[in-house]
């Protein structure tokens, strides 16, 4: 298994390692492949202490490599194809949903910049406010009184509205 693959996997969660296993039989592809879930499990654990993991010779003999991915506040992982630097990928800490993502790393997925947002964005103004996910359909979301799920009375109508019934044609 590559660097790259075992970061996806060590993301998807240890409960997800036995599906992975039972799916690809863990073949081994060199003498040095992790291809017994406990190998894997040791391995994913280090990976989880030290934030960044390698592949030692493991899928292809003469061929080592190290792969990190980059974390926002929010807890999102970021990468960036090796031999393909337009191609960038997130996997979310929570939910799929892009408003997860903050403006400056929207910015970077899309190609808008080229450094990472630390580097490539001017420094944060002071009357900036923080960054905060769409909270549409969440119990956070904003309820105006009078609606149903605020608990809260409608006002009442000032006389220029009258609702239409089917009866009027």
């Amino acid at each position: 298994m590559t660097a790259a693959g075992k970061l996806f996997l060590l993301e998807e969660g240890f409960a997800r390692l036995r599906d992975y296993a039972k799916r690809t039989g863990l073949a081994a592809h060199t003498r040095n492949t992790l291809n017994s879930v406990v190998l894997l499990e040791r391995e994913l654990e280090r990976i989880q202490r030290q934030g960044w993991a390698t592949d030692n010779e493991e899928a292809e003999l003469g061929v080592r490599c190290v792969a990190a991915g980059i974390r926002d506040d929010a807890g999102n992982l970021y990468f960036q194809h090796k031999d393909d630097p337009k191609r960038r990928w997130v996997i979310y800490a929570g939910n799929n949903d892009g408003s997860r993502v903050p403006p400056g790393w929207q910015s970077w997925l899309r190609g808008t910049i080229d450094e990472l947002p630390e580097k490539g964005l001017p420094p944060r103004r002071p009357w900036e406010k923080e960054f905060i996910p769409n909270l549409t359909g969440s119990g956070d979301a904003w309820r105006p009184s009078g609606s149903l799920r605020a608990e809260g009375k409608r006002a009442a109508t000032t006389g220029d509205y009258s609702a239409w019934t089917p009866d009027e044609g």
